[in-house]
């Protein structure tokens, strides 16, 4: 469900954040980390969201919309914290879609 070539990228840059940041963080505290990522990442969304219907003061709408790159962002932190708790984000990402497509409205 995922590509390859992204699951490849979140193998690589969980290790480098890993040796990088997290050498003696243990796993709580690099999933903790992660979230509060996440957080700020789901926050730049945010902000991007209110600028592309200018809801922002005016220095902050010269400065252009990043909202896909901030999408972006999310999901490439959210991968490396289903990473860090060893989910298996295919498998999940199928069975949310089964439950979404039996819902009814």
């Amino acid at each position: 469900m995922i590509g390859k070539e992204l699951l490849e990228f979140i193998e690589r840059e969980n290790k480098r954040l890993n040796e990088h940041f997290h050498k003696d963080d243990s796993k709580k505290e690099v999933a903790l980390l992660r979230l509060a990522k996440l957080t700020e990442e789901v926050g730049e969304v945010s902000d991007e969201l209110l600028k592309s219907f200018y809801y922002a003061r005016k220095h902050k709408l010269e400065k252009g919309n990043n909202l896909d790159i901030e999408i972006a962002d999310v999901i490439i932190v959210t991968l490396l914290l289903a990473k860090n708790m060893n989910v298996d984000i295919d498998k999940a990402l199928r069975e949310k879609i089964k439950n979404i497509e039996a819902r009814e409205y």
